[in-house]
């Protein structure tokens, strides 16, 4: 009957812990299979917005290049005679398409280049294509556009295709004309960029996703496969999910062609187009269900392995059940029930005996001791009651009133007191908090403590702050907010500088911001005068420097906001090379890391800097648009006897000493002596032509009197007007 009852209690065991065993390979599998699932969609998610929004990037960087050149090209004396004059030499014709040639190559993506003259019904063609009369052009799409009497807009990309024989080829056209409508125009220049550099970024990557380009018309501007290019897609529920959402990137899950597939979109703000990354969602997860599969049958294999072995063993272990429950009754435990419930109880009773304090070590006892303390000083122990409980329950060598200081350290958590020696031993606890430990030192003389804050000093230890007498326990809280505010002055002093509470700092000011010091800053900054702004910044971290760590935060804060503002209205964003530093978030945090107020300036002066650089990149920038400007005036009016530097700064809008300035920075020749050598290299064109008199060339290049425009031919080529003609003619 024992041994039958010692079988069926083991086998109900057994079959107890079997099934739990199961629950739990279940549930965890459920879980893991979860957690592995929703990583890996975020972890997919982020790669791709990144990379979708690099595209939107690069996208956005060929658009504006194209857009760059366009116009650089549209303004070039060649190319404007080309579009608007009716008749032309072949040797202008050709400097035009030279330079369009010219254009293209630079242009990795461009496809081809047109210019279509209007008065002449003509198109011409980068080399590669040829120049003929609108009708017989062989890109027959374009001509319809500029026939239609569609309202093209200028420099917006238009996606199409270029038919050529049995082949076509997706582009994107750009238009670009000097007004609006378009039809008011002379001429137009037309350039189509090759949709193939999309595919360069999309590389090989995943075959199994797929990035389409859907503009606002929901159009597929771009796909790899040439097929869904400039494909309708209004009827697709996730298009229509995408274009409701007012996020500027997302994610969802959602049928697609009848799959599901995890979809992925950006539309960055200033970009009409949607970026859009398919991805098949069983391609995600089918690793992770496998590896799911695998674990269950591999663990369920131990599991029947493991039930056999042990139902093998519980036989052997029914001899020892006497020996056990005996032993079980020398606890006190009275047998007033069954068996099962018996041993249970005995257990149970087992713990509570073993809960003892007294049967604790002395390096469990000393851990528990501090990890009390660190939750009486953090403050979540406060009420008397509840303190005098923990000294007398769990023994510890505190009393609630005493002679007590307190010492903390920033960066000092390797310091612990317990391995100083015995000196420091048998009166300390020792409790890291964060980045801070605090010492608790109990009827210590000035002396002792003052031992202790050398060691630490030899330790290394950055910053050390010590508090007065406390009188009790429920002080600690008050004292370590106390030292913990105050060890925040670090960066006021120099390493191993140690800090008293109870020592009144007299170098606090009321707080008054230095309004007129960050004008001057700003100002100074403005002007790209780093060295100044050095000293004016020295003036206003001197000031700051009186007021409480809290202020001097705020301060600096305050003045990194002014200075992005700065930033931002300059638009010299693009040019600055770290703009994060002039973040606020990466500004505190930089500001919590530091030790001294030295590191300040390293930081600041960088900013200046990078800022000057951001500056006179943007005016160079600027100056580089006007030159232009002004040389393309000069193009056009040579012939015009009053042309001058004041006609020339009128046209530009710049006074005429600054216009002069730059230009001859640029250039090395004044304006005047620009206008001069412009008319001379037009008068020898002319000359070669046998068809003008001398006098009448001068006149046409802007000179009213003969003698001297044979007085300045010949100072600039050592030539008279007819030697000139007589040698290259």
């Amino acid at each position: 009957m024992k041994e039958f009852f010692t079988n069926k209690y083991f086998n109900r065991v057994l079959a107890l812990f079997s099934i739990v065993i199961l629950i739990t390979i279940n549930l965890l599998s459920f879980i893991l299979y979860k957690n592995y699932e929703i990583n890996t969609i975020n972890r997919f998610k982020k790669i791709n917005i990144e990379i979708l929004n690099e595209t939107s990037r690069m996208n956005e960087y060929i658009g504006k290049s194209i857009k760059l050149s366009g116009m650089n090209l549209l303004y070039e004396s060649p190319i404007q005679k080309l579009m608007k004059s009716p008749d032309m030499n072949n040797f202008e014709k050709v400097q035009a398409i030279r330079r369009m040639d010219s254009v293209q190559s630079m242009g990795m993506h461009i496809h081809s280049i047109y210019l279509y003259n209007m008065e002449k019904d003509y198109i011409y063609s980068t080399s590669n294509y040829m120049s003929t009369h609108a009708d017989n052009f062989y890109d027959k799409e374009v001509i319809q556009l500029l026939n239609s009497g569609r309202n093209l807009k200028g420099f917006y990309p238009i996606p199409r295709w270029i038919k050529e024989g049995s082949s076509k080829y997706p582009v994107c056209t750009f238009f670009f004309f000097e007004s609006n409508p378009m039809k008011e125009n002379k001429g137009v220049l037309i350039i189509n960029l090759d949709l193939k550099w999309l595919k360069e970024i999309e590389g090989e990557g995943d075959k199994s996703s797929s990035l389409y380009i859907v503009d606002q018309d929901r159009k597929v501007v771009y796909n790899s496969d040439l097929d869904k290019f400039l494909m309708e897609l209004s009827d697709e529920k996730y298009i229509e999910k995408i274009f409701a959402s007012e996020e500027k990137s997302g994610h969802f899950i959602d049928t697609v062609d009848g799959v599901k597939s995890l979809v992925m979109y950006s539309k960055p703000e200033d970009q009409e187009w949607y970026f859009i990354k398919l991805m098949p969602y069983n391609s995600l997860v089918d690793n992770i269900t496998a590896m799911r599969d695998n674990t269950i049958k591999i663990i369920l294999l131990f599991l029947v392995v493991g039930v056999g072995i042990s139902f093998a063993l519980s036989k052997k272990l029914s001899n020892p059940i006497d020996k056990w429950v005996s032993m079980m009754k020398e606890f006190g435990v009275s047998k007033d029930s069954d068996d099962i419930t018996y041993i249970t109880s005995s257990i149970e009773h087992m713990l509570v005996k073993a809960s003892d304090l007294e049967s604790m070590s002395k390096t469990y006892l000393n851990a528990l001791h501090q990890e009390l303390l660190k939750e009486i000083i953090v403050g979540n122990i406060k009420r008397d009651k509840d303190i005098h409980k923990i000294l007398k329950e769990y023994k510890m060598p505190l009393s609630y009133h005493g002679n007590y200081h307190m010492i903390l350290c920033y960066n000092g958590q390797n310091y612990m007191l317990e391995a100083m020696g015995n000196e420091f031993e048998q009166s300390n606890y020792s409790v890291n908090i964060g980045e801070n430990t605090v010492h608790i030192l109990w009827n210590a003389d000035p002396q002792r403590i003052n031992r202790l804050i050398d060691t630490f000093k030899f330790m290394g230890v950055s910053s050390i702050a010590v508090s007065g007498l406390i009188t009790s326990i429920r002080e600690f809280n008050l004292g370590f907010i106390a030292l913990n505010e105050l060890l925040k002055e670090k960066i006021f002093y120099p390493k191993g500088y140690v800090l008293y509470y109870d020592y009144e700092i007299t170098r606090y000011k009321p707080p008054h911001y230095p309004s007129e010091k960050e004008k001057d800053l700003i100002s100074s900054l403005r002007r790209g005068e780093v060295e100044n702004t050095l000293v004016v910044y020295k003036d206003f971290i001197e000031i700051i420097s009186n007021f409480k760590y809290d202020y001097f935060k705020f301060y600096l804060v305050r003045l990194i906001f002014s200075i992005q503002n700065m930033v931002d209205e300059l638009e010299i964003e693009e040019y600055f090379l770290d703009y994060g530093m002039i973040k606020r978030d990466y500004f505190e945090k930089y500001l919590e890391e530091s030790n001294h107020i030295s590191g300040l300036d390293i930081y600041f002066k960088d900013i200046f800097s990078s800022i000057e650089r951001a500056i006179s990149e943007e005016k160079s920038k600027r100056n580089y648009i006007v030159i232009e400007k002004a040389i393309e005036y000069i193009s056009q009016n040579f012939k015009d006897l009053n042309l001058s530097l004041q006609t020339v700064s009128d046209a530009v809008g710049l006074s005429s000493s600054y216009l002069n300035q730059i230009f001859k920075t640029e250039k090395e020749v004044s304006i005047s002596e620009y206008i001069v050598n412009y008319r001379i290299e037009k008068a020898k064109e002319y000359l070669i032509d046998k068809d003008f008199t001398i006098k009448n060339i001068a006149n046409m290049v802007g000179f009213s009197n003969d003698n001297y425009f044979y007085t300045v031919f010949k100072k600039n080529t050592g030539l008279t007007p007819g030697q000139y003609r007589k040698e290259y003619a």
